[in-house]
């Protein structure tokens, strides 16, 4: 635990000096950016007493994405994101030992946020086109809860609730700018931040360069 809270201390004390950063040297570089698309749940079986890892399973959905970043240098700078995944609801029976269960899983909200280096690479002579690669770390947030119920009784035999993690983001995309101040941004990424709950995203954006404007 003191651990875990050590790494959320350490992604907001980062996000904060980012931020000072941005104020500090005005617009010059900083860009904002807004997106939606797919977000899955990778292998993310919500395992519990009652039936172990062979659990209730959450597939993925629409998503949609915020974030802002700041080029340091001509190719590389500092982003920083935010995803929000929108609900949930599974439900399933399970048979041990002659006694029926059924097992509900409620996702009210999957937030992801994340810090990364971003490094690109110009693929015209105009830098209109390009391509890039980031990494970071990342925090994940899952507001959910898992409950199971005897089928004959009714009794509740077991609940969960939310689910936290640190841990990595890496993506790879491609931009290209129509406008020194406004491009579009497809993007694939992963975050690894829940265990064996890892996401994967797709996402088509807008990025909006102030220091253009």
């Amino acid at each position: 635990m003191q651990v875990r809270n050590l790494a959320k201390s350490l992604v907001i004390g980062a996000a904060l000096l980012g931020s000072s950063s941005l104020l500090a040297m005005g617009l010059d570089g900083v860009y904002v950016l807004g997106g939606v698309g797919y977000t899955g749940l990778d292998n993310a079986k919500f395992g519990n007493k009652l039936v172990g890892d062979n659990a209730l399973e959450a597939d993925g959905d629409f998503s949609w994405r915020a974030g802002a970043g700041v080029w340091l240098w001509d190719n590389f700078g500092l982003e920083f994101n935010y995803q929000g995944l929108r609900n949930k609801d599974d439900s399933r029976r399970v048979d041990l030992g002659g006694t029926a269960y059924t097992e509900h899983l409620n996702i009210d909200r999957t937030a992801l946020f994340d810090i990364s280096g971003i490094g690109r690479c110009f693929f015209t002579a105009d830098e209109k086109l390009w391509g890039f690669a980031r990494a970071g770390v990342a925090y994940a947030h899952l507001e959910r809860e898992i409950t199971a119920n005897d089928n004959a009784t009714g009794a509740l035999v077991y609940s969960d609730k939310d689910k936290k993690g640190m841990g990595a983001v890496a993506g790879l995309g491609v931009q290209y700018d129509f406008v020194p101040a406004v491009g579009v941004r497809l993007e694939g990424s992963t975050i690894q931040a829940l265990n064996n709950n890892d996401s994967y995203s797709v996402t088509a954006n807008v990025v909006v360069n102030l220091s253009s404007l």
